[in-house]
């Protein structure tokens, strides 16, 4: 019994340490567009008071929307990589084409890593955006 205790324990630690990494994987993607943002943003800081029309875009990179509505049923849930594919899209226009290069490498380590989820998952199943 005292094998079983510390072998599922040791296997939720390895569970939390994947979701962990995971996270900071989609940090690490987010920092991409927001750090060119940052850089728009403070050339323009002197014109604060006349801010240019791309300005404000640049700033609601840094705003991560929190939603509290409750749906009538229970969504499904992307895995990590389709997640991070779709916000890699959806910043696409914030970033240069070196920093497109940089979040795909981060997109493709985020699938390979849901990938080897999905293929591990002895009942486990994968990590997905709702787990986080």
């Amino acid at each position: 019994v005292l094998d079983a205790v510390a072998s599922w324990l040791l296997c939720q630690s390895m569970r939390t340490e994947r979701v962990q990494y995971a996270m900071l994987q989609l940090q690490n993607l987010t920092n991409v567009w927001r750090k060119t943002s940052l850089e728009k943003v403070m050339e323009d800081y002197e014109a604060m008071t006349g801010m240019r029309p791309g300005t404000l875009e640049h700033i609601a990179v840094f705003k991560d929307p929190i939603d509290f509505k409750l749906a009538g049923k229970v969504p499904t849930s992307d895995d990590l990589g389709t997640a991070a594919a779709r916000k890699l899209e959806a910043a696409r226009r914030l970033m240069s084409a070196e920093d497109f290069r940089i979040a795909n490498g981060i997109v493709d380590n985020m699938r390979r890593l849901a990938q080897a989820e999905q293929a591990a998952a002895n009942g486990g199943g994968a990590v997905t955006e709702g787990e986080r």
